[in-house]
């Protein structure tokens, strides 16, 4: 990230800290949805299937990126939806220094 002469430091650190904030948040929905749909008895069209699976994908690299940034170990043997939750819960504890 490039920095502008008369933007802080921590201004770009705290815009990172509530992008990522609200990624993971949007991620947690996301898996939360999918779970339901999976488990409910409707058929699952080729297409809901396909959007499940983009949508999943792109729920790893949220939580790849989150991981780098915040130094969190990956564990693919994990529940994905705690791991996330717990990362959340970090960038949360790292937001309050940006209020």
């Amino acid at each position: 990230m490039s920095e502008s002469a008369d933007e802080p430091v921590g201004m770009k650190r705290c815009e990172q800290i509530n992008v990522d904030a609200n990624c993971a948040a949007l991620a947690l929905l996301l898996l939360e949805h999918i779970s339901q749909h999976l488990c409910s008895e409707k058929v699952i069209s080729a297409q809901e299937i396909a959007a499940f699976a983009s949508g999943l994908d792109n729920i790893q690299n949220i939580y790849a990126e989150i991981a780098e940034r915040y130094s969190i170990k990956l564990d693919e043997r994990c529940d994905a939806k705690k791991a996330i939750y717990d990362a959340l819960k970090e960038i949360e504890a790292e937001r309050r220094c940006c209020e």
